[in-house]
């Protein structure tokens, strides 16, 4: 799981320049990867998964099951999440 925030400028430091780049990756570089992007007041979630390890429709699965748990933990703030996850 990664919490994807950094939206800095290419940083300085000791003369040397940070140059950012976007990188699309063709495979997978873990089995499963859930990415939260800032995304203006919203979030943005991302997930990749190693399809020789995962069907599509597994993957789809585990995104809505992931949305609803968010949805029902904002709702029910003070849940206890294992209430939730039951």
């Amino acid at each position: 799981m990664i919490y994807q925030n950094n939206d800095r400028p290419n940083a300085k430091m000791n003369g040397i320049t940070e140059n950012r780049i976007e990188a699309d990756h063709e495979v997978a570089l873990f089995d499963l990867v859930l990415i939260f992007s800032p995304i203006g007041e919203d979030l943005g979630i991302e997930l990749q998964y190693n399809d020789s390890l995962f069907e599509a429709q597994t993957a789809v699965e585990m995104s809505g099951l992931l949305l609803d748990t968010l949805s029902d933990c904002s709702i029910n703030m003070d849940r206890p999440l294992a209430e939730v996850v039951e």
